[in-house]
């Protein structure tokens, strides 16, 4: 009896996926078989007074059905950074229309400071979830989107001291001068962006949530996890082994204080 186009269809992408995780396998005993992986991210060239801090490749290291979700992530990220450093280019307009630039100073030190904590701080955890199948980097992922996805709302709206371009600096920028017309048309594109990236967080806190729901995780199994691996950290054994011989040299110490005071107090006087 004859497949159906459908069912030929199902069975091509099976097959096709298959042969994808066969390949990101083989290409990943192939480089655990060689040296010690070079770190490669961030991307930085040769010579170069910092080196790469991180080993990151989507296509080895996370299975191929979770592959596209995590580089949307990775895109995401980008395009917040990407915003960070246009908001920028908007603070400077603004200095240059009305003459504020604390807002200037505000926005560099922000896109210094959140640039980097992002990264390590939910798309790392969001990275090693997926890729070692750890509830324990869901929930830390979980935890600071949502904060990630507030501050994308503080910076769409840009309120005093958030130092973003956001719709109410726009608004206060549009005037009768071209200028002002110009640079409110900026601004509020830039709104606009970090408005995409609010949504966009909020949509991906969504996908990667049904996810682990389906898997089966839980907080119980993230809490499983995070004790395993606090008791098979060695400096967490040494230390839990020095916490317990001191417990007992110190009951040990005054049981025979205990012993010689009670044998004083027997001692015959004369």
């Amino acid at each position: 009896m004859g497949r159906t186009p459908e069912q030929l269809k199902a069975w091509e992408d099976s097959l096709a996926r298959q042969t994808a995780e066969l390949e990101r396998k083989e290409r990943e005993l192939q480089s655990r078989s060689s040296n010690v992986r070079m770190n490669n991210w961030p991307p930085l060239p040769e010579g170069f007074c910092f080196q790469p801090c991180f080993y990151q490749d989507i296509d080895v290291e996370i299975p191929v059905e979770f592959q596209r979700i995590v580089r949307h992530l990775y895109y995401l990220w980008m395009f917040h950074t990407g915003l960070m450093a246009v908001n920028i280019f908007g603070a400077l307009l603004l200095m240059m229309h009305n003459g504020e630039i604390e807002r200037v100073f505000v926005a560099i030190f922000f896109t210094v400071i959140f640039t980097p904590i992002s990264f390590m701080c939910w798309f790392r955890p969001a990275y090693k979830a997926f890729k070692d199948d750890s509830s324990f980097n869901f929930m830390v992922f979980f935890f600071i989107f949502l904060f990630q996805f507030l501050v994308s709302l503080i910076q769409a709206i840009g309120t005093e001291g958030s130092g973003t371009c956001g719709i109410f600096v726009a608004l206060r920028t549009f005037d009768k001068s071209p200028s002002g017309v110009i640079v409110g048309i900026v601004v509020l594109i830039i709104a606009l962006g970090f408005c995409a990236a609010a949504a966009c967080d909020i949509l991906m806190l969504s996908r990667i949530h049904n996810i682990y729901r389906s898997s089966g995780a839980s907080i119980a199994k993230a809490q499983a996890e995070f004790t395993s691996n606090v008791f098979r950290s060695e400096q967490m054994r040494d230390a839990t082994s020095q916490i317990v011989q001191g417990a007992v040299r110190s009951q040990f110490e005054q049981q025979q204080a205990a012993a010689a005071a009670a044998q004083q107090s027997q001692a015959p006087r004369f």
